[in-house]
């Protein structure tokens, strides 16, 4: 485990197990925002195992190529999750206050690189996709930050613009915007509920969630770069191995409204990385207190 910390906040991050940033701690609260699985105890991976049933521990991982398990032409397989959950990240780079971590996939030919900076309330993640494939490389690419929620939360996005609102407590503003309000359904609040929903392309560059003690936790991103923001709540009623349901939220942005890349590419809500080509994308988190 690696750690950057500050008088702010701390970061942890096990390269061994695909990169995962294991914690989001505010040194002022005493919150950890990042959700843990207290039914599945982190492991290194196996590679192609199910992320579902062995892997989903928490934290926040990277999603690329696909989220769903796919099959691409010539016969690539993409197994749940993507790659890099698979894979242990090298670090290349390291001070006091940064971390580089690099990948090689498996399947698909890339380099994929973050470097994680901590400045103050800030965690910078930078991003570098690197192509080492004389083909075209299909992918989509998410964020998989999975929040510690608790009854009375509220998720604040810009856009009220979202592809189903089925079963949420959501209210709209002049503005466009919209909040979400969280219930605990263990406290009789709600009925257990789980939803996979969207914004509209293009609308999101930034969402926040706020506990009722007045500390929050934000996220910006550029909307060039990841146009849609995917979120995934479990209001305890879901789990992937049997165990009591999870309370907990994925907040996504990303390249894509698909799950599977192989329905995305049959959409075209893809991107295509071309033989030697290099992107470069970043987001910003930010722990705020009352």
């Amino acid at each position: 485990m690696i750690e950057l910390r500050n008088d702010l906040m701390s970061v942890q991050v096990l390269p061994e197990i695909g990169g995962k940033i294991s914690s989001l701690f505010d040194q002022r609260s005493g919150r950890e925002w990042l959700w843990t699985n207290p039914y599945l105890p982190r492991r290194p991976p196996i590679y192609g195992e199910s992320y579902i049933s062995e892997l989903d521990t928490g934290g926040w991982d990277e999603i690329f190529p696909s989220i769903s398990p796919c099959l691409l032409p010539g016969n690539i397989g993409i197994p749940d999750h993507g790659e890099l959950v698979f894979l242990p990240g090298e670090v290349s780079a390291q001070t006091s206050n940064s971390l580089t971590l690099t990948t090689l996939t498996r399947a698909i030919k890339t380099r994929f690189t973050r470097k994680l900076t901590l400045d103050g309330n800030k965690l910078r993640v930078d991003y570098t996709l690197d192509s080492l494939s004389d083909e075209p490389i299909p992918y989509l690419w998410a964020p998989h930050p999975i929040i510690a929620l608790e009854d009375g939360m509220v998720l604040e996005l810009p856009t009220s613009e979202l592809t189903t609102s089925e079963g949420l407590d959501l209210t709209s503003a002049s503005d466009g915007s919209c909040k979400i309000t969280i219930a605990d359904p263990a406290l009789g609040k709600t009925k257990p509920h789980m939803l996979k929903f969207f914004t509209q392309r293009g609308l999101a560059d930034r969402a926040s969630i706020h506990a009722k003690d007045g500390s929050s936790l934000k996220l910006h991103w550029d909307k060039k770069s990841a146009p849609y923001l995917g979120m995934w709540l479990n209001q305890r009623n879901w789990s992937g191995i049997g165990s009591e349901a999870y309370f907990n939220l994925g907040l996504e942005p990303t390249t894509s409204p698909c799950d599977s890349l192989t329905e995305a590419i049959a959409n075209d809500l893809h991107l295509t990385l071309n033989p030697g080509e290099s992107r470069k994308w970043h987001l910003e988190l930010f722990l705020a207190e009352a």
